[in-house]
């Protein structure tokens, strides 16, 4: 089948076993045998004056400790009690430290279930992996204790004397939409209210038919290998489903959706909005993908949140108003701590200087040989591609990992080199691109899969070694980045006159080192003009500011590092045609970064204003590369399967 469909006509079956209800009263009895010993520890570098920051540590189901981070507002600046907001992460996201919804009056906890970075010290299925770990029996299936931890969470924030116990509010998008529900549905004499955006694991197995997508296609994947186990399989996941868990649900809840949703296929969140039994709201948003129109959405959440809640946040003269909407009237940041690059005189680095330092990492990756090892992957093989995972060394003889894939029939193919984004987890290339395209994704040194001997923190990450342009982690990552094209552009497979590199500022800086991409596409930028940000520009780039809070000695030597990585210094070494997305909000190359990026990449970039409307410019970026490369373009939605 093929062409449009609409999500809201389409029937959802979800097997619900008989003793879902006690199944999780027993997981639930279970748990209250495992102490909480809770620990918060002051985090002074990521505090400020109108913020504490606490790195927080519990013990959940079957003994495992789990990280958190909690933001709470100083006495000073919001008076307690607080209510507490609990944010729950998404699949691959690793959680954020929340001073933003502390500078609304909450008492923020961001949790890092199981398996993620900073609680998988025990269990570490990786991702992809995690979805499918021990699928088949629901006593042991991954998400039994995942769901528990959240649940955990809430019981651990709820032992901090300024926290009103009253006033507990959940809010997450994709797997922390899911989390969202199953954990107002655990705890309904506690949680008050919960926003849930795009929820993923709702009708498993309606989704992975529906989708290509991570993370629902491990589903796919485990049952190309092991295609007996589809009963059990549904079975199991039935005591993990959100739409058995929605009827119990009896607070207020929100959820928003995007009605072309590739990721959590909107026929499920619909499915779920159904089976809520509660006071409910239902936002929806056309051409919107996994976004779910968030753009849009989120005064809607902060309001929905703040009626429930009602944070008191400090009024512009400094003193105090519960305030039940709009949660971002009267918040001031004049009393923060300032760390802003203005504090350093930013060191020049002159063309000789930034010259010699590139040709140095050039000279030392090519004495460290790729010797590439490549593994063919049977689950990640169809009819119409082939799959690898590759290993291959970098600089310092580093083994990097990446996903290959590979179209059948006559070749040569265009080729296109995903440059990792920043976070842990990178997936694999979307069935879509397999389809028409060689495919390397490339995981840099630190991230999952390529985390030996070092593993990146995130927060910690973006100021590893920044004290000196000779130490910084970027200079290994872009190296990581430049061996990943020239493995690609080796790759018999590949026509190297249709050749593309797609990311952030890493696949303008990989455009420019190495000179055989006809096509770049760049849809953020994290490094560049790094050092002229905003005292307060949210993570990761509020790493640098942590940093400096920490050593304020070193503003200097940052800035000097940061300008060998800057996009705009390498942006007239690029000679490929080049596209820029840039938001609506930046409309001249003065009002924003990736504008005045695009502005340093030449006159003949192609500069694209978002629509916010995330399929919308999803297509568009897919019509842009398809027409340099020539091939047909492709709707990820529009497409179903047979």
């Amino acid at each position: 089948m093929t062409g449009p469909r609409d999500p809201r006509r389409h029937s959802v079956t979800v097997h619900r076993p008989a003793d879902f209800d006690e199944f999780w009263a027993a997981t639930l009895e279970r748990l209250k045998a495992v102490p909480l010993r809770p620990s918060f520890e002051y985090s002074e570098s990521r505090s400020t004056a109108e913020v504490a920051v606490f790195d927080v540590r519990y013990d959940s189901f079957d003994g495992l400790r789990i990280a958190g981070w909690y933001a709470v507002p100083r006495p000073e600046y919001v008076p307690p009690p607080y209510p507490a907001l609990m944010l729950l992460p998404g699949y691959m996201s690793e959680p954020v430290i929340p001073k933003a919804w502390a500078r609304r009056g909450y008492a923020a906890f961001a949790v890092a279930p199981r398996g993620k970075l900073r609680s998988n010290e025990r269990f570490n299925p990786g991702y992809p992996g995690l979805l499918v770990h021990n699928i088949v029996d629901p006593n042991t299936y991954s998400y039994r204790g995942f769901y528990v931890d959240a649940v955990r969470a809430v019981e651990t924030v709820l032992t901090r004397p300024e926290v009103d116990p009253d006033r507990v509010g959940v809010h997450g998008s994709s797997q922390g939409g899911a989390l969202t529900v199953t954990t107002a549905a655990l705890l309904g004499d506690v949680v008050a209210c919960g926003a849930a955006g795009a929820p993923y694991l709702c009708g498993f197995m309606d989704a992975a038919r529906l989708t290509h997508s991570y993370p629902y296609e491990e589903i796919n994947e485990y049952l190309r290998v092991h295609p007996d186990h589809e009963r059990a399989v549904t079975e199991s996941v039935g005591y993990f489903d959100g739409i058995n868990f929605a009827p119990k649900i009896r607070v207020p809840m929100m959820v928003y959706l995007g009605m072309e949703d590739d990721v959590c296929p909107p026929e499920t969140g619909f499915a779920v909005y159904d089976a809520l039994d509660c006071p409910k709201e239902l936002h929806t948003y056309d051409r919107c993908g996994h976004d779910a129109g968030i753009f849009w959405e989120i005064e809607k959440v902060e309001s929905f949140l703040a009626g429930h809640l009602k944070p008191a946040v400090p009024t512009p003269s400094g003193d105090t108003t519960a305030v039940t909407s709009g949660v971002t009237a009267g918040v001031t940041s004049g009393t923060a701590l300032s760390v802003a690059a203005d504090q350093a005189s930013t060191p020049e680095v002159t063309d000789g200087e930034f010259e010699a330092y590139w040709a140095r990492v050039d000279a030392e990756l090519a004495a460290s040989k790729a010797r590439p090892v490549i593994d063919l992957v049977p689950s990640r093989s169809t009819d119409d591609f082939t799959g690898y995972e590759i290993r291959i060394s970098s600089l310092g003889d580093y083994r990097l990992f990446g996903y290959l894939s590979v179209p059948k029939g006559e070749g040569p193919f265009p080729g296109i080199l995903a440059t990792p984004n920043h976070g842990s987890v990178n997936n694999p290339p979307h069935y879509e691109d397999r389809l028409r395209y060689v495919m390397l994704t490339i995981m840099h040194r630190g991230q999952r899969l390529a985390d030996s001997p070092f593993a990146a923190s995130y927060p910690g990450l973006l100021t590893e070694g920044i004290e000196s342009e000779q130490t910084y982690v970027y200079r290994g990552i872009v190296a990581d980045c430049l061996r990943g094209a020239e493995f690609l552009a080796g790759q018999p497979s590949v026509d190297p006159a249709r050749l593309a590199v797609v990311g952030d500022d890493l696949a303008v800086l990989t455009a420019a080192r190495r000179p055989v991409f006809s096509a770049v596409e760049v849809g953020g930028a994290l490094l560049y003009q790094a050092a002229a940000r905003e005292s307060d520009p949210g993570y990761p780039l509020e790493e640098l500011n942590d940093h400096l809070r920490a050593r304020p000695d070193t503003a200097d030597a940052l800035a000097r590092t940061l300008a060998f990585f800057d996009a705009g210094r390498h942006a007239a070494a690029v000679r490929a045609d080049v596209r820029v997305s840039v938001p609506p909000e930046e409309p001249t190359a003065q009002s924003g970064r990736l504008a005045r990026l695009a502005a340093d990449l030449g006159s003949g970039t192609t500069r694209y204003v978002l629509t916010h409307e995330g399929q919308t410019d999803a297509d568009a970026a897919d019509r842009w590369l398809a027409e340099r490369l020539g091939v047909p373009a492709s709707s990820k939605f529009d497409r179903q399967r047979a």
